[in-house]
């Protein structure tokens, strides 16, 4: 059943930072969301990872993560709540890593089919990958059966049947970040809400339509748009850490080792970066609007399956574990 929801996995070994990762649009209202806000962001120093690009007024549509299209109350609620976890980041001199590449540069698309197979495609020549199609359709079928495949299948028919994979990718961006600073660069942005109904200096609202390769985009009517704008000074911005141009091919090799059925460096990377930190809280939407919250999870679970455990492992792997009974 879709569902937007907080993971949280203490890992139980007296680190003081936790992970927190925006994997899925803040949909919460009310007493659900002041407690899952003081629950994630008062509870000691984090490193806040977000699984969206800085898009800038005048791109079109903000990332999935930052919106919520079929409802404008609930968008503007969306947008609120997002505001306010980036201004108590930037306050406090968190961490800021941008976990998401544009869409431009992901050149690999999985398309799931109607048999309950998973097709790997070069977005550049239109081409199946043919290895890569066989080794995810291995991975898959250790976990979770054709049936229950092609029933979270459905999550993805918005999308032609089609998924990027993103937040598999945000979870290795996450360990990148980590291991592997240079893959980053910085940048300086200033996060700001834009709605038609705000009108600037001038009197009009500099959110407007506009047409880009023969397509017009038009701004829905009252809904909220957070952008992220370039400032001349720095300090009237907040500091994101973000992942340079090009360098995604190292991921889509590492998803190759997350995805094998055997032990390598990438999977005992994965357990040694979860080790280093006190905690896990993931922002979710799984069966939404795609599978990649649920796989990413099986991704996790697969790392801890082809080694001895310790006994820090032991307590990752219970708790993942409790989350795939949870969600499949």
């Amino acid at each position: 059943m879709p569902n937007y929801t907080l993971n949280t996995i203490d890992f139980k070994n007296g680190n003081d930072i936790s992970l927190v990762e925006l994997a899925s649009a803040l949909n919460y209202d009310g007493e659900s969301w002041s407690t899952l806000y003081e629950d994630t962001m008062n509870c000691g120093p984090i490193k806040f990872h977000g699984q969206f690009d800085l898009k800038k007024l005048g791109t079109g549509d903000v990332a999935s993560n930052l919106r919520y299209k079929h409802d404008k109350d609930r968008n503007n609620l969306v947008v609120s709540n997002t505001v306010q976890i980036l201004e108590k980041i930037s306050n406090s001199n968190w961490p800021l890593v941008i976990t998401s590449y544009p869409r431009e540069q992901r050149y690999k698309t999985f398309k799931f089919e109607p048999d309950g197979t998973i097709k790997v495609m070069n977005n550049g020549t239109r081409k199946e990958i043919v290895q890569d199609s066989f080794q995810i359709n291995e991975f898959i079928k250790k976990y979770i059966t054709t049936e229950k495949l092609l029933e979270i299948r459905e999550s993805t028919k918005g999308a032609r049947y089609n998924s990027y994979l993103a937040d598999m990718i945000s979870f290795i961006i996450m360990m990148n970040h980590h291991y592997h600073p240079e893959m980053f660069e910085e940048v300086v942005r200033k996060p700001s809400v834009f709605n038609t109904e705000k009108k600037s200096l001038v009197g009009s609202s500099p959110l407007r339509a506009f047409v880009n390769d023969g397509k017009e985009w038009i701004p829905k009517k009252g809904f909220d748009y957070l952008y992220f704008e370039e400032v001349y000074n720095e300090k009237d911005g907040t500091r994101f850490s973000m992942p340079k141009d090009g360098s995604i091919g190292k991921v889509y090799h590492q998803l190759k080792d997350l995805l094998s059925l055997d032990e390598n460096g990438i999977k005992e990377m994965l357990r040694k970066f979860m080790s280093e930190y006190g905690g896990y809280k993931r922002f979710s939407d799984y069966w939404v609007n795609d599978v990649d919250d649920g796989l990413t999870i099986l991704l996790i679970k697969n790392a801890y399956s082809y080694c001895d455990l310790t006994d820090s492992d032991k307590i990752i792997v219970d708790e993942i574990d409790r989350i795939i009974s949870e969600i499949f």
